[in-house]
């Protein structure tokens, strides 16, 4: 877990993301149509369509183009997805939203479809312009869906109609209108209200919780958020960035590096914009305002990314009373205005966590702070050190603890209300719980707040639970490439309600579930806070700095892998030698019953030959094995030893073979 974010990482945060990959342009024969690809990428081009590829061949973009044709964008779109499902039955468009494409309005389909078992992501692009209609496809298999989606995201922002330029191509002026002299103005027609290019209203908007649990926010649902906090000094920051990357909004808020005035910090930040971007071109004008004893600027410009694309942006700084506020907004050249909406909404809607810093408005310090009266100090915190070497965390020095063991501790405060708990519990599924065992909680795989929710009823210490989740698929693909594999998982971070002994209190909590491949057990892991509902928001401080205070010992953990790695390397060498050994065993049994049926037989005949023929055999001392009729005795050669018919006096002494072992010891 990130403990302290530094101050040159909050500025990289606060710029483009960026990469170093070469770049070809790619276009039609016609000349209609241009992107910019990946330099080693192959190009295939069959009529109106072009197909390139990475020399991996594990994912593929298609363009397009044809006569525009008099229909909409969402009819092209639905009469599209009607053929893909004709040619593909397991074809399925999930969602669809307008966004900007060739400097126009287009429209995203996003669908997928199974291939031969295997899951692939379909992302669809379409726009019109005045003679031509474009189609760019994104083909990739879903689980390679986050490793191409920027360089889809970049590809798309690359495509242009070179046969139809636009006032508003990414190679265009992006100077916006009010910082241009009036005579050279763009007469733009009014844009009606609630029309908006993008409009707010038709975005799908999801809650984030942020790792450190010090704000929340709404976006729009599948935009990456990163993020990272530090307490002392505060210092707090965040992204959210559109899956394709095309646009991102990003925040730094914290204490201003001391003996720094306003104008000192904006120069410092413009310093960091030319250092670490290419060809900034930087509107003449930076608007100020003064309120009170903040002062505010705004101020906007273009710069070359990676692909010497155009990407256009807008900066307010606020700095004042020891405080400096950093947001940016931006978007391919010639779109900030379109999507600036939506991005504006997403920075309206961050709420940070009461008492937390001292720009939280309400809340204790700064209320000390306009009583003229200093902020109530942190509470001390002191460092402990969990059983075995398995990490340590600070807690305060009253602070009761449970070691639990494996880098698991429960604390709590003296009156133990305020709880800290890094825990983990096991699950059975109902099917192989043939045997109530007390203390065992039976159940399906559940996510995280289902289960951490079950099992507090379970265990009697809470119920009525009210959630709001946030779902990680971040940290799921990294515990899938690292640790479960195709092994069911699931990572949530939640805050919550409920009543816990008849008390209402509030919880947060990060959390991962994790199940086996037989489906047979399955188990929780949760990094919790709880604290009454009415407390919540004063204790919050020092239960966040506990829960940044917790960290595992990496060479311990390192070592519990490596041993359960290998104690689950000896347990399958033991039961490969168990299942090689009772094999043998079994062959062993199955030869000797074959063999003791074959001699059971044998005896059965024997028998059965003899009482036909009326023959008995003996055993008659020095003649050894004899065998009579009625014609006489004879020895096992042949050899006659009397004409006359056995009898009592003839084989008087003799001992007949009538029983299996004589038979097989003395068999002829």
């Amino acid at each position: 877990m990130c403990r302290l974010i530094r101050l040159d990482w909050i500025v990289l945060f606060l710029a483009a993301a960026v990469s170093a990959a070469e770049t070809k342009p790619v276009g039609d024969a016609g000349m209609i149509w241009r992107i910019d690809v990946p330099a080693d990428w192959r190009v295939d081009a069959r009529g109106p369509m072009t197909m390139v590829s990475p020399p991996s061949g594990t994912a593929n973009l298609v363009v397009y183009a044809e006569e525009r044709r008099p229909i909409a964008l969402g009819q092209w779109a639905d009469a599209i997805v009607a053929d893909l499902q004709k040619q593909m039955p397991g074809f399925k468009a999930s969602d669809r939203q307008a966004i900007p494409l060739a400097g126009r309005e287009g429209l995203l389909v996003r669908a997928g479809n199974e291939t031969q078992g295997v899951r692939m992501r379909m992302d669809i692009g379409l726009v019109q312009g005045a003679k031509h209609q474009l189609m760019i496809v994104c083909n990739c298999t879903e689980a390679d869906a986050e490793a191409y989606r920027h360089l889809f995201g970049r590809v798309q922002a690359s495509l242009r109609i070179v046969a139809e330029p636009v006032s508003n191509a990414p190679d265009s002026d992006t100077t916006p209108d009010r910082l241009r002299p009036p005579e050279d103005r763009v007469q733009k027609p009014p844009v009606p209200d609630g029309k908006r290019p993008v409009a707010v209203e038709q975005v799908q908007w999801e809650d984030y919780i942020s790792k450190h649990f010090t704000f929340t926010l709404r976006k729009p649902a599948g935009w990456v958020v990163e993020d990272g906090f530090q307490a002392e000094p505060t210092l707090w920051a965040f992204s959210v960035t559109h899956p394709e990357g095309l646009y991102q909004v990003s925040q730094m808020h914290g204490v201003t590096p001391a003996g720094q005035d306003a104008e000192a910090v904006l120069r410092g930040i413009l310093a960091e914009y030319r250092k670490k971007t290419k060809a900034l071109d930087l509107a003449p004008t930076i608007r100020t305002k003064v309120v009170g004893r903040k002062t505010i600027y705004l101020f906007e410009g273009t710069y070359a990314d990676h692909a010497a694309r155009k990407r256009q942006f807008r900066t307010l700084v606020s700095v004042g009373e020891g405080l400096t506020l950093n947001q940016r907004i931006e978007a391919p050249a010639g779109q900030l205005e379109g999507i600036a909406p939506v991005l504006l909404q997403i920075l309206a809607n961050q709420r940070v966590a009461k008492n937390v810093f001292r720009f939280d408005e309400g809340g204790r310090a700064v209320q000390a702070a306009q009583a003229n009266q200093p902020a109530p100090p942190p509470v001390e915190l002191v460092t402990r050190k969990l059983a075995s070497g398995w990490g340590t965390y600070a807690a305060p020095a009253d602070w009761k603890q449970v070691d639990l063991g494996r880098g698991q501790v429960i604390a709590c405060d003296p009156a133990e209300e305020a709880i800290f708990v890094v825990a983990s519990a096991d699950f059975v599924t109902p099917q192989y719980h043939l045997v109530r065992v007390p203390g065992v909680m039976v159940s399906k795989f559940l996510t995280p707040h289902e289960a951490l929710a079950f099992a507090c009823v379970q265990q009697g210490h809470g119920k009525d639970f009210a959630f709001q989740v946030t779902e990680r698929k971040d940290l799921v693909a990294q515990l899938r490439a690292g640790l479960t594999g195709g092994r069911p998982c699931a990572v949530e971070d939640f805050a919550y309600t409920f009543d816990k002994k008849g008390q209402a209190y509030r919880g947060l909590s990060l959390g991962y579930t994790i199940g086996n491949y037989l489906d047979s057990t399955w188990g929780l892991g949760h990094l919790t806070i709880w604290a009454p509902a009415a407390k919540f928001d004063a204790l919050f401080p020092t239960m966040s700095r506990i829960v940044l205070s917790y960290e595992l010992n990496g060479e311990k953990v390192g070592s519990y892998m490596a041993d359960g790695i290998r104690r689950y390397q000896e347990g399958i060498a033991r039961l490969s030698a168990t299942i090689a050994a009772n094999s043998e065993q079994m062959r062993r049994e199955n030869y000797e019953l074959h063999m003791q049926r074959g001699r059971v037989q044998d005896y059965t005949s024997y028998l059965t030959t003899r009482m036909i023929m009326g023959e008995y055999d003996y055993l008659a001392g020095a003649s050894g094995y004899v065998r009579g009729d009625a014609s006489g005795l004879y020895t096992a050669d042949g050899n006659r030893i009397t004409s006359e018919p056995y009898g009592a006096s003839l084989t008087r002494g003799m001992q007949e073979i009538d029983s299996r072992p004589l038979f097989e010891a003395v068999r002829p």
